[in-house]
């Protein structure tokens, strides 16, 4: 039987239309202008974690942290300040449903690649305080590491490793897990892993897809 709901967050708790990419990628030119980090220490960053297939912009950040002394949680938190999330809009029937999920003993988690303080934002925007009565986990893309001969990387999405430990975290078999994201590889690995995956198309039909699985 299926108990565990885990949901990708952006393009799924609320439409990519509300935050684009584009806002995201310019919040972080003006993170690096915040650090005085030119953008070529960047440029230079995702050509090394290119070279070394170490995937997600949470890891090229890794790196530009390493190499310039910089915590890399601060790097987040201010990326996360130069973001508006005004522009994401509270979901009331989400919320509502979700909740409902809850008090069926369903566990529900969000999973993403981005970082925590960003999910935190994304959160208190479509669910305000009800999210901590909702979630019982938020996994970030910096809360799965792994060792290469340099140090550490984060483990992120599609990585067939990545759904190994979102198993492992939750004590559950792949069979037992729903798992939600707008990004078809994703989906794809997970499903080689036999979690069941939702490919959402569309954000406004997010409760339509889960309840096919979970009612």
């Amino acid at each position: 039987m299926i108990k565990t709901l885990i949901l990708d967050s952006d393009g799924v708790l609320y439409p990519a239309n509300q935050l684009s990419l584009r806002i995201i990628s310019e919040a972080l030119l003006r993170t690096l202008n915040d650090f005085d980090i030119h953008k070529s220490e960047w440029r230079k960053c995702t050509d090394y974690c290119k070279k070394h297939g170490h995937l997600g912009m949470l890891n090229k950040i890794r790196r530009l942290c390493c190499t310039n002394g910089i915590s890399e949680m601060d790097f987040y938190k201010a990326h996360a300040e130069n973001i508006d999330y005004t522009s994401i809009r509270p979901n009331i029937e989400l919320t509502k449903y979700l909740i409902e999920l809850k008090n069926k003993d369903v566990t529900i988690a969000v999973a993403s690649n981005n970082h925590q303080p960003h999910l935190e934002k994304v959160l208190d925007r479509v669910f305000g305080q009800s999210s901590e009565n909702i979630f019982s986990d938020i996994i970030s893309g910096h809360s799965f590491q792994n060792n290469y001969s340099e140090g550490q990387f984060h483990v992120l999405k599609p990585s067939k490793l990545y759904f190994e430990e979102l198993c492992t975290r939750f004590n559950k078999k792949p069979q037992e897990c729903v798992f939600v994201d707008d990004t078809l590889m994703n989906i794809n690995a997970c499903n080689d892993l036999g979690i069941l995956g939702i490919h959402l198309f569309d954000q406004t039909r997010l409760i339509e897809e889960i309840r096919k699985f979970l009612c």
